[in-house]
């Protein structure tokens, strides 16, 4: 079957749903697929079906990215 071809083309790791990432983030799925429309947050995939998937691995790395060290400049 096609669509399970092209899931086996992504990227290894746990992958998530829009709503699941959204949940993990602590946020609305409106506001992540807002933020992907906008070509900002996280890093996600389209397969064939057209849902959104994320890596846990990239929200992890999309959150440290906006880690706030206080005391730090710049």
């Amino acid at each position: 079957m096609s669509g399970n071809t092209s899931v086996q083309k992504l990227p290894v790791g746990e992958l998530l749903t829009r709503p699941e990432a959204a949940t993990l983030l602590r946020m609305k799925p409106a506001t992540l697929a807002q933020m992907a429309y906008r070509g900002v947050g996280p890093r996600f995939f389209r397969p064939d079906n057209g849902r959104a998937l994320y890596r846990r691995a990239d929200l992890d790395a999309w959150l440290a990215g906006g880690e706030i060290v206080p005391g730090r400049v710049g």
